[in-house]
């Protein structure tokens, strides 16, 4: 069983967790570097609604993390789709 990786978010009310998720699924990475380019086009994507109006503001990339999730913690092992 391999090693998963998530981005996780800072919030003032649970600190660093998974808010990443898809309409029925949480969001996990079989490598860092996916889930880094997935952080990428966030933060691109945050930026451009941003120069356009449609955000108030853009995510700090400090906000965010990308954690390794050990073998036994493998959500797709759980039945989580990546």
């Amino acid at each position: 069983m391999a090693d998963f990786y998530e981005v996780q978010e800072f919030t003032i009310a649970d600190g660093w967790v998974n808010t990443w998720a898809s309409p029925d699924n949480w969001a996990y990475f079989n490598t860092e570097a996916e889930a880094q380019s997935d952080l990428d086009y966030y933060l691109a994507d945050c930026a451009d609604a941003f120069e356009n109006g449609f955000m108030a503001d853009i995510p700090e990339r400090a906000s965010f993390r990308i954690v390794k999730l050990p073998q036994d913690q493998n959500p797709l092992a759980k039945g989580f789709k990546s």
